[in-house]
């Protein structure tokens, strides 16, 4: 229901609700009973709806409870309105009403089984549609922001004092485990290091970041006598003021770490990361490798500060010249067919397919 947080993709509201009045309609085609739509949860807080940031749908379905394992017996008149519906009246979003009687963990496991396996049968029956969908809100999330729009954030953190130094660490690691690329670089302040840190949102998770750094509004929602319709929960869930880290707003054209000039948003992903003056790169196919995710966590991770490197993919490697701006690549352990065909022509756009055969 509403509020939908301003982050979340139009295609995701589109896909949730279309997916949910689906489930509502062949549960209740099958004769289950009391099924309830657009009501009682929101879609406004990523710690719920983690999913929505990440190119996936998230439907919640919950089934009333018994005594554990004890079947239980309600009457109708015990029947309460509440949570967005009345369950004695049917309505838009509830019905057909349920009269009352023995509720056991069997009605439990039945509802809960049928629901899964619907929604497993739409996705099955619409794989195209929802793959489209899932293209289009990616191709958004990458797209390079104009002068003046919104281009990502920065903040700075410092080593010491301890607690500073931890409320910073928080914020980056709590970006890295959403998966949001980030790129950092520390300079010597003293006795201690200052850490620079930038969140370019032209990302696949961009939305996610965005989501969690920039100062939330909830809405002034009312009912139609005009009182305020009390939140689910969450409000809020800005990850700066619970870090106590500032983070500012960065739009495009911004500047660069090191050149301190003006320059194309497009450049943060072109440029590669300095490694003890080695121009260094870590390869990243189209057809997916586990190996090079792990390699990524050892660089990132495993030192006493991340490696900088920069991502090396099949567009870049098919325009040539790579000797001119790397001295060293990293090829994560994989088939070699799969990274000289890519993916199955016809299964992905034509730009996925065939990498390394069409380089000259």
């Amino acid at each position: 229901m509403q509020p939908v947080e301003p982050n979340v993709p139009k295609q995701i509201v589109e896909g949730y609700t279309e997916l949910g009045n689906y489930l509502a309609k062949e549960m209740r085609a099958t004769g289950y009973k009391g099924i309830t739509t657009d009501s009682t949860y929101d879609a406004w807080s990523p710690s719920r709806a983690y999913s929505h940031y990440h190119g996936g749908v998230r439907i919640l379905q919950e089934t009333a409870s018994c005594r554990l394992a004890t079947p239980i017996t309600v009457k109708f008149e015990q029947l309460r309105p509440g949570e967005g519906y009345d369950p004695r009246k049917e309505a838009a979003n509830f019905g057909p009403v349920w009269q009352g009687g023995e509720w056991h963990i069997r009605d439990i496991t039945n509802t809960m089984t049928t629901v899964a396996f619907f929604l497993l049968k739409h996705a099955a029956q619409n794989r195209e549609h929802w793959l489209q969908r899932f293209y289009e809100i990616e191709k958004e999330a990458v797209r390079l922001r104009k002068n003046g729009e919104l281009a990502g954030f920065e903040f700075t953190w410092e080593t010491q004092p301890a607690a500073l130094a931890f409320k910073g660490k928080r914020l980056v690691e709590a970006l890295k485990i959403g998966g949001v690329e980030l790129r950092q670089e520390a300079a010597l302040s003293g006795f201690y290091f200052r850490n620079r840190v930038f969140v370019n949102i032209a990302q696949p998770y961009g939305s996610f970041a965005k989501a969690l750094l920039e100062a939330q509004h909830y809405p002034d929602l009312r009912s139609s006598s005009g009182q305020p319709i009390p939140p689910y929960d969450v409000t809020a869930h800005s990850l700066a003021i619970l870090s106590g880290v500032k983070v500012e707003p960065v739009y495009a054209p911004f500047r660069d770490f090191k050149t301190n000039g003006a320059i194309d948003p497009a450049s943060l992903r072109d440029d590669p990361f300095q490694l003890n003056d080695v121009r260094f790169a870590l390869y990243k196919s189209h057809a997916p490798t586990m190996d090079e995710g792990w390699t990524r966590w050892v660089l990132e991770r495993q030192f006493s500060r991340p490696m900088r490197y920069s991502s090396l993919e099949d567009a870049e490697v098919r325009a040539g010249h790579l000797r001119m701006k790397y001295e060293t690549i990293i090829i994560p352990d994989q088939p070699r067919a799969a990274i000289l065909n890519g993916h199955r022509k016809g299964a992905m756009p034509d730009e996925y397919t065939a990498v390394w055969a069409r380089k000259a």
